[in-house]
């Protein structure tokens, strides 16, 4: 009888630490995971807000000067966010 027991405790105990380690895994892989993906989406927000900077520092001509009717014109396209691979 009391090997039994001894045997049902160490299968308890093998799989609590299979569970046990799978969660840990898991955790450390999700954390990795989160960590990449906000170095993206910094990266992408950097890339983005240079553009937007392009944006405000238009000023509609080209090199001081207007175009040929004498207006200013849009230069620089307006930035969208997309995912920059």
């Amino acid at each position: 009888m009391e090997k039994a027991i001894i045997g049902i405790v160490g299968v308890l105990l093998g799989a609590t630490l299979a569970i046990l380690k799978d969660f840990l895994f898991h955790r450390q892989k999700t954390k990795k995971d989160y960590e990449y993906l906000c170095i993206r989406v910094a990266c992408d927000l950097e890339r983005f807000s240079h553009k937007c900077v392009n944006v405000v520092q238009d000023d509609g001509t080209i090199y001081g000067q207007y175009d040929k009717d004498g207006c200013a014109r849009v230069r620089v396209q307006t930035p969208e966010f997309k995912h920059m691979s």
